[in-house]
């Protein structure tokens, strides 16, 4: 029995971790929110890049700046302008889907869509 979980303890290591490549993978770009304006001051979302850099996209007061993934939370951080002071921010989403065009996250309870902009 030892013999099996030697070898088979860094496969299910390898596995998880493409996983977590792989929803990676997925989240660079930027993403909106999937409500059917189509009037630039609506479209609101946030860019993800490959380097850890983040940015919100329509949202002028906040200013995301970097972001990170934590099993299936997506952890966006940065600053929230009010009344000319500075406040940091952390944003947790809970990744429920992922692929190349959607992302649909709960944040507060409340389930948001996302699809990447392109």
């Amino acid at each position: 029995m030892k013999h099996r979980l030697i070898y088979i303890l860094p496969v299910a290591l390898l596995l998880i971790t493409n996983g977590c490549r792989k929803t990676q993978n997925h989240l660079y770009g930027s993403w909106i929110l999937d409500n059917n304006k189509t009037e630039s001051q609506d479209i609101h979302g946030f860019t993800l890049g490959k380097s850890g850099y983040a940015s919100a996209i329509n949202t002028p007061r906040q200013q995301y700046e970097q972001w990170n993934l934590d099993d299936n939370m997506l952890i966006i951080s940065g600053k929230y302008l009010s009344d000319s002071n500075f406040t940091n921010i952390s944003d947790t989403f809970f990744i429920k889907y992922v692929d190349d065009n959607r992302l649909i996250v709960n944040r507060n309870n409340i389930k948001y869509h996302y699809k990447k902009e392109q």
